[in-house]
């Protein structure tokens, strides 16, 4: 039996819907909402006499692992941290979580308090960077986790000297991850003062959460009446381009070969109700995926034990577009993996001191030495999904002659 689940999105502007006269809020224009969609946009006019800066801001956090057992390894903090930033991620806070050799942990906060959001070349301008580094070069520990908390933020100049006092349009994808999403909205002038703020706040939940929809909310999606709002100018939206509008999804590392070669339909349905819904619910039924990766499938239904995110989502681990990491995981291999299994603290498993990255794969040198290097991901005879009974599989690197 395929189990069918509905994805939803709520949307409750928390702060009251008193813009003012400088700012009109086209769309959406309901306090809830829901939508079909993992995305939506934000649609306003903003009437000001002066230089603007828009600002939309975005509650985000990003988080990564890596050793510091050795000289070379504290080196590399530096460039961990520059790969932490995207072109749009401004700091507010950075945690620092050293695991230490005796299994102990230790924390240190670094809060940037400044007027406006930090960017990576400001971030390498604070003291606190600098202190930070000095941290990671004495502390004498076998790995840190870095969490940068902060916001993504798209800006752009409002400039009303051509035309004084006549609203600019403005117009913003946003992006939703599942649960709660909060939105800034600032409006600053040539100062660098706040001259208009207000707050959004999203909620993107499965049907089984259902029960929190508020009881006044209303249905949207941006696939039927609400996308003449923007085909009237953008024409280009007519030919059914989805790059026109999800561009940000083609610009990864890796991609999804659909995705890649714009086979949208491969897994959307053009004709269904709203337009472009997933053919199957994708994280009700992988079999959807199956029906492509065929060898998968075999897997789980010839191995003994199967790892449950092959019963329940491929995309739980996987990104149906495209991602920055290997096979098109959503994190990286060990990131990803301890994300559910957090009880395992690096260094001490399957026996003290015992590496997990930061040295290549014995068996399989071009690639970095990860949990996949012992344990298969998908499904195994073996208990612990390991790639082999565990007397063998220690003695394929630790040999004896």
């Amino acid at each position: 039996m395929k189990i069918h689940v509905l994805f939803l999105l709520f949307l409750v502007l928390i702060s009251s819907p008193n813009y003012g006269d400088d700012l009109q809020l086209l769309f959406p224009l309901t306090h809830e909402k829901i939508s079909y969609a993992q995305g939506g946009f934000l649609k306003a006019l903003y009437t000001s006499s002066t230089r603007t800066e828009y600002q939309l801001l975005q509650d985000t956090t990003i988080s990564t692992s890596m050793g510091i057992l050795s000289p070379e390894e504290k080196d590399a903090f530096p460039k961990t941290m520059m790969n932490m930033f995207t072109p749009r991620f401004n700091v507010n806070i950075m945690i620092l979580n050293f695991i230490h050799i005796n299994n102990d942990t230790s924390t240190y906060e670094y809060n940037f308090s400044t007027s406006r959001p930090l960017d990576l070349e400001d971030f390498w301008r604070t003291t606190d960077f600098r202190r930070a580094l000095q941290k990671v070069t004495e502390i004498n520990a076998l790995n840190l986790k870095i969490t940068l908390i902060g916001w993504n933020v798209e800006k752009r100049i409002l400039n009303p000297l051509s035309r004084p006092n006549h609203p600019d349009l403005i117009a913003s994808q946003l992006a939703f991850k599942p649960g709660s999403n909060s939105f800034y909205l600032h409006f600053l002038n040539e100062e660098y003062e706040l001259q208009y703020a207000d707050t959004l706040n999203f909620y993107y939940f499965i049907s089984s959460l259902a029960e929190d929809v508020p009881e006044n909310a209303v249905r949207s999606e941006f696939h039927g009446e609400n996308e003449e709002k923007c085909s009237y100018c953008h024409t280009e939206m007519e030919e059914d381009d989805c790059s026109f509008c999800h561009s940000s999804i083609l610009d990864k590392a890796m991609m999804h070969s659909p995705t890649e070669e714009m086979e949208c339909n491969s897994c959307h349905d053009d004709g269904s109700d709203p337009k472009h819904q997933l053919l199957e619910d994708f994280r009700g039924d992988p079999s959807t995926c199956m029906m492509c990766h065929s060898d998968q499938e075999d897997e789980v239904n010839n191995m003994e034990n199967i790892h449950p995110p092959m019963e329940e989502s491929c995309l739980i681990c996987h990104d149906p577009h495209g991602t920055s990491a290997d096979a098109l995981l959503v994190k990286k291999t060990n990131e990803l993996c301890l994300s559910c299994h957090d009880h395992i603290k690096a260094g001490f498993h399957p026996v003290k001191k015992h590496p997990h990255s930061g040295y290549p794969n014995p068996l399989d040198p071009d690639h970095e030495l990860s949990c996949a290097s012992c344990h298969h991901p998908h499904a195994s005879d073996e208990e612990f999904l390991l790639r082999g009974n565990w007397s063998e599989l220690c003695q394929q690197c630790h040999f004896k002659n």
